[in-house]
């Protein structure tokens, strides 16, 4: 049985680049727009998104797609990008250099820096690579990480894959390294942590940050659904995780404009229009234009008023001071969701005059 897995294993893998590669399908000169999809472990660019040999892509759909998520705004407004990777079975590659690879490669592309609005459709393991650039990003390339608008978590294992899963047993069997780290849960617990304290951080500073989208399939059986949604959704307006009937596979190879998958994206997009904080020109959705402010963004614009007047820099924590409170009250949040202990956010926060 293992070695036919195994065999199976072997013929799921794709050729895939040495480095990271980005293929571009421009879809209107001057767009602000660009959607940038990232596929799996033993994935690609075409075939991760795809029902069927011959069939139109996600990314076709997209392209093709004249819903409105705004006026004057359409799915097809956005430019669109598949990212290749190397992320094969035999791939010798880490799985945090792969998200260096993205982050260098996205960079590298002419002219990205021209799009205002950034969103991320991911799968699998896509999901944690995107962290990981983005996380780069939002240390080194703070403007660029300021306009990713959205990222879409498909059947992503942020809290690691099922270890007993044969398919994943067998890859490892065969020397796999990023099989190797998917089944370990310590690198992608770290990657999470990382990551929710970036989220957290930018929400008491106001500043922007991508709203996030999960997706599972119940039909799943290399990661759980427990897995899959155990990433911190900080804000109000972010989405609840949709659950759908399809395996890992599966969910991310729309037959059409009508699949759940699609819909789903379209649905976010629409949501994304709506709470923008800059200039964009997308209009508020009735019934989404001035969503509740979550108690930890409240918080926040409490310590921004208090400050504002301030002539130096104070530490947040201490005697009534209102930092307390949006440590306390987020810390507690993070907690619920499987978050991170209260001594990350002990490390020298303070708010500036403004």
């Amino acid at each position: 049985m293992l070695r036919l897995v195994i065999a199976t294993l072997l013929v799921l893998t794709t050729a895939l680049p040495a480095t990271a590669q980005v293929l571009a399908h421009p879809n209107n000169p001057g767009s602000k727009y660009a959607l940038v999809f990232v596929h799996g472990f033993t994935g690609d660019a075409i075939t991760t998104f795809q029902p069927r040999a011959g069939a139109q892509t996600w990314q076709s759909i997209v392209r093709d797609d004249k819903f409105d998520i705004a006026t004057d705004v359409k799915m097809s407004d956005f430019d669109i990008f598949s990212l290749n990777y190397p992320a094969d079975l035999f791939s010798e590659f880490s799985i945090p250099s792969l998200g260096a690879k993205i982050s260098t490669s996205l960079l590298a592309v002419d002219r990205f820096d021209r799009y205002q609005h950034i969103v991320f459709v991911t799968h699998s393991l896509g999901g944690i690579v995107t962290k990981l650039a983005l996380l780069e990003w939002a240390r080194v390339y703070e403007p660029l990480f300021s306009r990713v608008r959205a990222v879409h978590f498909v059947a992503t294992p942020h809290d690691g894959t099922d270890s007993s899963n044969l398919m994943q047993a067998a890859a490892a069997a065969v020397g796999s390294r990023i099989a190797q780290e998917l089944t370990s849960t310590g690198l992608l617990r770290e990657v999470e942590k990382q990551w929710q304290t970036l989220m957290l951080n930018r929400a008491i500073e106001r500043a922007p940050a991508p709203r996030i989208a999960v997706a599972h399939g119940l039909k799943d059986t290399w990661v759980v659904e427990r897995s899959a949604i155990n990433t911190h959704r900080y804000r109000q307006f972010d989405l609840e995780p949709r659950a759908m009937d399809a395996d890992h596979r599966s969910i991310v190879k729309p037959e059409g404009v009508e699949a759940e998958i699609h819909l789903w994206l379209r649905s976010s997009l629409k949501h994304m229009c709506a709470n923008l904080n800059s200039k964009a020109e997308c209009e508020p959705v009735r019934g989404f234009a001035n969503p509740p402010m979550h108690e930890c963004d409240r918080l926040g614009a409490a310590a921004t008023d208090q400050n504002r007047h301030a002539d130096v820099r104070f530490p947040v924590r201490g005697k009534d001071r209102v930092g307390d409170r949006i440590i306390d009250t987020c810390t507690a949040a993070l907690r619920e969701a499987g978050g991170i202990p209260r001594f990350n956010f002990q490390l020298g926060l303070g708010y500036s005059a403004k």
